[in-house]
């Protein structure tokens, strides 16, 4: 796992949502909520692992994984959610 492409894909990821902001549903701004928190979670991992650890260590990578899989489902549902639904 490569943490700094991982990062940047979520990073564009999340400014793509960010700019659909203002188009939210009542519903998807908690999922929103709930995801800015695991993308702050993310970002602060990857910094304090960075500076505490080897990045090759695979519980390090395994964790890192499983937080960015959890955020970027959660970006990609999302965003599909806030699709336009006309054709």
């Amino acid at each position: 796992m490569n943490v700094e492409a991982t990062l940047e894909n979520l990073a564009r990821k999340r400014d793509e949502l960010v700019l659909q902001a203002h188009l939210f549903k009542a519903e998807a701004k908690d999922e929103w909520h709930r995801l800015e928190k695991s993308w702050h979670r993310f970002t602060q991992e990857v910094d304090r692992l960075a500076e505490a650890t080897d990045d090759s260590d695979d519980n390090v990578r395994s964790f890192l994984r499983a937080l960015a899989v959890d955020v970027e489902e959660g970006y990609n549902n999302l965003k599909e959610s806030l699709k336009d639904p006309l054709p």
